[in-house]
């Protein structure tokens, strides 16, 4: 038969890392090095995702110190009495992981309420010269937002540019909505009108957008409405998704104001959420469309 190489072992990780079989992926790079293939950066990439996917972030962080720190770890050498072998291939290679790859391990410490170990990650990628981008503090910012520290958000954001990554739209969006849910309205407003501006980067609907769902999300209804007002100011139109978010929290916060919101946005709840359900009826019919096509295949 044709023994698998490189390629093949790396076609056939993939496929399984899609599968969630994070475990049949670690077989398969164990496999490779028995059989005296050296894995590559891609492979180890592939597998750090796979148990970042699953959880499985001890074997994770194993992975990414084998891979940087010491090579691969199952060749063996010989020695004599006098002087021992030199390394084989695999124990002398340090594997160089990109950005991405760190990115997703991040992702999965994070994910699973480890933001200091993901802080932690960011700190190794500096140090092994591996620049982490705008995604990498993307999943910072996210986390913050999720565990509810503003302070270590603002800090992630004001020192982006100091260590050589400039802030996308995205991630002023994504710490735009963590300090609206917690709150910080006057962080908001300082974010969309001075930062963004001195950035070159003009706050966009999206901006918007994730300033309200923020607040909603937060139970600042107040804060909410103060940045539709700024929205309005920017020239800027409420689309359906923005209604229904302030008009759902004005219901569960203060339902007396509900009639005059309503009135000022020309529409009203149950117009709106008859839209959504129409919109998921549809997305659903979609669905069971391509299902039926792809299972007559």
């Amino acid at each position: 038969g044709v023994d698998p190489t490189v390629h093949t072992y790396k076609a056939v990780m993939r496929a399984c890392a899609s599968a969630e079989q994070s475990r049949h992926v670690m077989q398969l790079l164990r496999q490779m090095e028995r059989n005296n293939l050296t894995p590559t950066a891609v492979h180890y990439g592939i597998a750090v995702d796979a148990c970042g996917r699953s959880g499985e972030l001890k074997r994770m962080m194993n992975l990414l110190s084998e891979a940087q720190v010491t090579g691969c770890p199952t060749a063996t050498t010989t020695a004599t009495s006098t002087s021992p072998a030199p390394p084989s291939p695999l124990q002398a290679r340090k594997l160089d992981l990109d950005a991405p790859t760190y990115t997703s391990a991040v992702h999965a410490c994070a994910t699973n309420g480890q933001l200091n170990r993901a802080l932690g990650l960011v700190e190794r990628m500096f140090k092994l010269d591996v620049k982490p981008d705008a995604a990498t503090y993307n999943v910072l910012l996210q986390a913050c937002d999720r565990e509810g520290k503003p302070e270590t958000l603002s800090e992630l954001l004001v020192g982006m540019p100091q260590l050589g990554c400039e802030p996308t739209l995205v991630n002023y969006n994504t710490a735009i909505r963590g300090l609206a849910r917690a709150g910080e309205q006057k962080q908001v407003r300082h974010v969309i009108d001075n930062v963004m501006v001195e950035a070159g980067v003009p706050p966009a609907i999206s901006t918007f957008r994730a300033a309200i769902n923020g607040s909603c999300a937060g139970g600042h209804t107040d804060d909410a409405v103060a940045s539709l007002r700024t929205l309005q100011a920017r020239g800027f139109f409420p689309d359906a998704q923005i209604q229904l978010m302030l008009l759902e929290a004005t219901e569960a916060t203060d339902a007396d104001a509900l009639p005059k919101l309503e009135a000022e946005l020309n529409t009203t709840l149950v117009a709106l959420r008859a839209r959504r359900a129409r919109q998921v009826q549809r997305a659903r019919s979609y669905g069971a469309q391509d299902g039926g096509r792809g299972g007559g295949r």
